[in-house]
């Protein structure tokens, strides 16, 4: 389902990322790929490199000033593990945050309204049969 709308999201001209989780900094090295592709500065990489700024906060910062794209965030089974500071996703403050100008879609096993917060929109699906 996940490819399906990502491939419609290509055709209708948006920029597709899809990230696979694995742990923690392989997904802080994924997102910041993606704000790279989406046009963040240099400086603003180097400061949230050095410290100075979350690197969420900085990735975040620029899917916002971005358009037209879909990121997908696949497998999050473990949501407890998103977040750098380990607060809950539905506060919004690590790497899930529904805002932006693109469209998120996580794909996960976790289906409670708790974990991904009040702005989320579930839409559990049945496992697929063999045919």
């Amino acid at each position: 389902m996940a490819a399906q709308l990502a491939a419609l999201a290509e055709a209708d001209g948006r920029q597709v990322f899809w990230v696979r989780w694995r742990d923690p900094l392989d997904l802080a090295q994924q997102m910041t790929r993606v704000a790279v592709a989406c046009g963040l500065p240099e400086a603003e990489l180097e400061a949230a490199r050095a410290g100075r700024q979350s690197l969420p906060d900085v990735v975040w910062r620029q899917l916002a000033s971005a358009r037209r794209w879909l990121l997908v965030l696949d497998n999050i089974d473990e949501p407890n593990a998103l977040d750098p500071h380990g607060e809950p996703v539905a506060l919004y403050r690590g790497w899930i945050r529904p805002h932006g100008r693109g469209l998120l879609l996580i794909t996960s096993r976790d289906t409670s309204e708790q974990t991904w917060g009040r702005r989320a929109r579930l839409l559990p699906l049945q496992p697929f049969g063999p045919a």
